[in-house]
């Protein structure tokens, strides 16, 4: 929950009553009044209310437009209402305005799709990827095509993207500071951006997507305090181990401005420098579903194939099978496969009943902190499926190794098993 404070404020929050906090006091007025805006917001949403929302949203865009109309008259009276200062009063418009433009977006996105058939998708999906059958994308697609029972006429979806991205500002510091809503429509805005500079140049397209991203932002975003908050949550997954590691270093530091970001992404970047390939890997001793413990260092003499995953990684459990694939056609190979949960210890019981469900193979341990557990920070891991290859000696020979599912793996693995 966002609060506005200024200075000579004197603010009062009561958190007690079960309709949400209530502000009183010098400065109550202008929070009470922005949380009133964000509760209305949602009242004027049709497919955020779970009873209205049990079929399709059929409503008419100008319909929809209407009540969009009657939001931004009620919240622009809440806010003139409060007699605040003019930056709170300039920073709540704008506030409402992306709120608007937010909701247009998600009206667009949900605009007639069965809830019902949307859910039997999902419920299907989670329950078959581990164990992909041979028609799943088959049945994947027959649902996708059944929950689509109504579209938009192309004018109509003209008259959104004007209204959503027209006039759109990449650089209101303001509102980055606080609004989640900007937050998320901006990062919308500059992966659109980004996905329009891939398609037209071949060089920009051959980078991965999180290069990618630092360019558009470098390229797209002025305002110096949204820049660098943007470098630095891009470069969060961009700096990790690989042959562009110091290019891409180098890149961010030339273009990023703040010492204290600047400072930890060099932390980073030294600490990966640790763990470049030759170097010994950090060390762990974690726990099976039987609470045996095994340690990296009781695998030495073998290669060992780490996959950092977790049970609420959707893209994890798509590797599941390419992964149980390349474990069986390795099997009586020198090589050791370890899948490393980073589950909450709180849902132990659920990744222990996951791996027996699902028969998972190889050796499966959870890390005792999640993402603050030791070997994850050490490799600084921020980001799954993760997958690491160490030789027999306990040496790195890639801490962002190939997916099971790329075919690159199996090269890897051939050639490293070649070099014993």
């Amino acid at each position: 929950m966002p609060l506005y404070l200024a200075p000579q404020m004197d603010l009062s929050i009561d958190l007690a009553k079960t309709t949400g906090p209530t502000f009183s006091g010098k400065g109550g007025a202008e929070n009470q009044a922005m949380l009133d805006i964000n509760k209305n917001i949602n009242k004027n949403l049709p497919f955020e209310n779970a009873e209205l929302f049990q079929k399709p949203l059929d409503m008419p865009l100008a319909d929809f437009l209407k009540q969009m109309d009657e939001y931004k008259a009620s919240s622009l009276q809440l806010i003139a209402d409060t007699k605040g200062t003019p930056y709170y009063t300039k920073t709540q418009q704008q506030a409402v305005d992306y709120n608007i433009r937010s909701a247009i977006s998600k009206y667009h996105l949900k605009y007639g799709i069965d809830p019902v058939i949307q859910k039997q998708s999902m419920d299907y999906m989670v329950a078959n990827i581990a164990n992909r059958p041979a028609d799943f994308m088959t049945k994947v697609m027959e649902y996708q095509n059944k929950m689509h029972v109504l579209r938009l006429p192309i004018e109509d979806t003209q008259t959104i993207f004007s209204k959503v991205w027209e006039g759109f500002d990449v650089n209101n510091a303001n509102l980055y500071k606080f609004s989640d809503t900007y937050r998320t429509m901006l990062d919308q805005r500059l992966s659109t951006l980004q996905a329009l500079e891939g398609s037209r140049t071949p060089s920009f397209r051959g980078r991965n997507i999180y290069q990618q991203k630092l360019l558009t932002i470098g390229k797209e975003v002025s305002n110096p305090y949204v820049k660098d908050r943007l470098l630095y949550t891009a470069m969060q997954m961009v700096i990790r181990p690989g042959d562009s590691l110091t290019v891409d270093y180098n890149k961010y530091m030339t273009v990023a401005t703040d010492p204290y970001y600047k400072d930890l992404v060099t932390a980073s970047y030294n600490n990966l420098l640790k763990y470049s390939p030759g170097k010994p890997a950090p060390l762990f001793t974690y726990n099976t579903p039987d609470e045996k413990p095994v340690s990296l260092s009781s695998l030495k003499g073998s290669y060992v194939y780490i996959d950092v995953w977790a049970t609420w990684c959707g893209p994890c459990i798509a590797e599941i099978p390419s992964l149980k694939k390349v474990e069986e056609q390795y099997h009586d190979k020198n090589i050791k496969f370890v899948s490393l949960s980073i589950d909450d210890l709180k849902d132990k019981t659920k990744w222990k009943n996951y791996v027996a469900d699902n028969k998972l193979g190889g050796i499966q341990i959870m890390a005792d902190n999640a993402w603050k557990s030791g070997f994850v920070k050490s490799l600084n891991i921020n980001s799954i499926p993760r997958f690491i290859l160490i030789d027999p000696k306990g040496n790195i020979v890639s801490a962002d190794a190939p997916r099971p599912s790329n075919a690159e793996l199996v090269k890897l693995l051939d050639k490293s098993l070649e070099t014993m």
